[in-house]
């Protein structure tokens, strides 16, 4: 049995590798501040999405899918997902990629000899609700990634963001924005996955946005 990468926020299929590990490892590479989804190519792996997203889903690996009843979307949708290419990229592999991308080792015994992490304490917003006060956790900040360096492949992902936004200035529909930045990215030879990942970390460091 294979497996799916989904970019829940962004409602596109990212990858489909052959075993559940791989398909961790890719996700890992992409979850860091977005939602994925790693899951079996079945019909209930997209029974959580809209009809609007599922279009969303066959449009992100190139395929329209048309309007029909919601059964039969999920079904074709299982059908496209079943033909993507297999990505064979090896654990060993993928496992390095990790290591470089979020700087630290992810072996199972150098996890167990580190100290555990002190506690997070998430900044709570008081809510009045008929008299009583109540805390709120939903208001945490949200992580700010610094710019990469511009002579890197993630850094590469950023400039063509900052030019994408440059030469159309005041987007109003980020869905087409984004589209244009991988469109972009995918043409200088960036992978789709990493690009996905930074450009949603460049969103996150513009205020406008």
């Amino acid at each position: 049995m294979s497996y799916i990468v989904i970019d829940v926020d962004g409602c596109a299929i990212l990858k489909r590798a052959p075993t559940l590990r791989q398909a961790s490892l890719w996700a890992d590479l992409a979850a860091s501040d977005v939602r994925v989804k790693v899951c079996p190519p079945l019909a209930s792996s997209f029974s959580g999405f809209t009809e609007d997203e599922l279009v969303r889903l066959a449009k992100s690996v190139g395929t329209n899918l048309r309007a029909q009843p919601y059964g039969e979307m999920l079904q074709a949708l299982k059908a496209l997902a079943r033909t993507l290419e297999i990505d064979e990229t090896s654990v060993e592999e993928l496992e390095r990629a990790n290591r470089k991308e979020h700087g630290k080792n992810d072996t199972r015994m150098e996890r167990a000899e580190l100290p555990p992490p002190p506690p997070v304490i998430v900044p709570h917003r008081l809510t009045q609700t008929k008299g009583v006060l109540k805390t709120s956790r939903k208001d945490a900040t949200k992580k700010i990634h610094k710019r990469p360096a511009p002579d890197t492949l993630t850094g590469r992902v950023w400039k063509i963001c900052d030019e994408v936004d440059k030469a159309n200035p005041g987007w109003t529909d980020k869905k087409d924005f984004r589209a244009a930045v991988l469109k972009r990215c995918v043409k200088a030879g960036l992978k789709t996955t990493m690009a996905t990942t930074q450009y949603s970390r460049w969103v996150n460091a513009q205020q406008k946005r």
